[in-house]
Formats: structure tokens, sequence, C-alpha cells
């Protein structure tokens, strides 16, 4: 018994030592392989999907920003609020127009270099006739203060101002103004079109 013990101790210490390793080792080099195989694959077939898109679509065009703000629109029944000097694109039942506020461009006493409580000034309405015919009168716009009280407009020149297309036509009216916010109102046949929001500053 004891002899049969000591031969098999010495068969199982006759093994390489490297044998087991070397097996292990060559098992890890074919499953990384295989891997690898597998990883290239899928990355082509994902190159030629990719590929095919591209080529199935064509040259995709870039969006770009517009250069400026669109012109919002008004009629009888959408008004818009604007910042003065902001057009908007007025369209009525006699034709269409953009239609601009500007100023007010304030009358400075002699010897004052900003203005008073109670300044005079004129407000423009610049109309750009785009098709049919669009006739504005003084008539057509008033203004308030901030606290509510009617602004009286006098029309500077003409009363009114008829403008076709193709062609840009102003009606200025004159107002005093007191500093702080107020706002000048278009209608058209009683309807407001637009209304500008301005600001007289003292100081």
């Amino acid at each position: 018994m004891t002899t049969s013990h000591s031969a098999t101790v010495r068969r199982a210490g006759t093994r390489r030592p490297g044998a087991r390793r070397g097996h292990s080792l060559l098992s890890l080099l074919v499953a990384s392989a295989l891997a690898l195989g597998t990883a290239a694959c899928s990355t082509s077939t994902a190159d030629d999907s990719a590929r095919d898109v591209v080529q199935s679509l064509g040259a995709v065009p870039i969006p770009t920003a517009p250069a400026t703000e669109p012109t919002p629109t008004a009629d009888q029944q959408h008004p818009q609020l604007l910042a003065i000097g902001a057009p908007v694109e007025a369209i009525l039942p006699t034709g269409r127009a953009t239609i601009t506020a500007l100023g007010p461009e304030i009358d400075l006493p002699t010897g004052t270099t900003k203005p008073p409580e109670q300044v005079n000034g004129t407000i423009t309405l610049r109309v750009v006739t785009e098709s049919g015919s669009i006739t504005v009168a003084a008539t057509d716009l008033t203004s308030r203060d901030d606290s509510g009280n009617d602004i009286r407009l006098t029309p500077v020149g003409a009363s009114g101002a008829t403008g076709t297309p193709g062609t840009a036509v102003e009606l200025k009216v004159a107002a005093t103004f007191h500093t702080g916010a107020a706002q000048i109102t278009l209608r058209h046949a009683g309807k407001i079109i637009a209304l500008w929001t301005f600001n007289v500053e003292n100081g």
C-alpha cells in the first residue's frame, strides 16, 4: 500500500508545469480573436448602414437662421402690440402695407439738454404699400400716457396720406408729452390694427 501511494505521487510530479497554463493561454487567445472578429464585423456593418443612409438621402441642406426677425402681421381681428420703431405688416380690406411708427422726436427748449417734465414732440407713421391702396389719417391715431390720459395729436402738414404699391408715404402728428411711458394706436374703420409703446425720459 505504501509503495502504490508513493508511485502515484511520483507520476503526478512528472507532469510538465506549463501544460495546463499553455492550454489556458491558447483558449484565451482564441476567444480574443473571435471577439475581435465579431467587433470588426459589427463596425463594418454599422459603417455600411451609415453610408447607405447618406446615399439614400443625398445632400442634406443645413438650415440657417433668418438674417432678421420676421415682421408680425395684423388685421382687424388680430392687432399687434409693438415697441416704437417696430414694423407691422397690416392686412386691410383695401390692401396690404408695412407700417412703422417712429419717434417721438423731441423739441427741446433752447438751452436745455434733456427733456423737462413736459415737452413737445412729433411721431411719424411710415407706410410702405405692397398691394392695393392704403390710406392713413391723423384721425386714425390716438395716444395715451401711462396714467390713461389722452394725448392730443395734431397733424403736421397733411392730415392724411395714401400709399400705392411700390411707394412709401408718411404721416406726421405733433403732441405734448409728459415724462414717462405712453402709447400710440392705429385704427382702421374703428378697429385697432397696431399699438406702439414708447418712453419719454427725463435724464
